[in-house]
């Protein structure tokens, strides 16, 4: 998650330099890469969500890298005067926009629920679980 939000902050960065507009700047970099950005998602998410669900003292590793990077991105990067300006730019943003972040925001809750009921399952069917695995070992043997 850190490795995919340096990367496109800086790509943001970088259209800000050329002279860009903070917003204009977030669209564009975001569009450029948002395919590579996706795939190293999907590949961190496979590898590391059971994390998310982890208790103890692996849990609130977790839980604390997930919020600090923006933390520290908005205390850094931002100034009070280009956030207003911002949000004055979002706030006019199209109501396409606005259904389109809804639906992917209820798709993505969905994954989300998804996977918890999944895992509940595979949780309360171990043994079940570790013969299908066992079974899957010896056939592929």
């Amino acid at each position: 998650m850190v490795d995919d939000s340096i990367v496109v902050l800086e790509n943001i960065y970088r259209n800000i330099e050329h002279g860009m507009p903070r917003v204009e700047a977030a669209l564009k970099g975001t569009k450029e890469i948002g395919f590579a950005v996706i795939a190293m998602t999907l590949t961190l998410v496979a590898v590391f969500a059971p994390l998310a669900f982890s208790t103890g003292r692996t849990g609130r590793l977790s839980s604390s890298s997930r919020s600090h990077l923006p933390v520290r991105c908005w205390s850094r990067f931002c100034r009070a005067d280009a956030v207003a300006d911002d949000v004055q730019q979002v706030a006019v943003a199209s109501d396409a926009s606005r259904r389109l972040y809804n639906l992917i925001d209820a798709f993505l809750d969905g994954m989300t629920k998804g996977y918890a009921r999944s895992l509940a399952w595979v949780l309360s069917h171990r043994w079940l679980v570790l013969m299908v695995w066992a079974l899957v070992v010896a056939v592929g043997g």
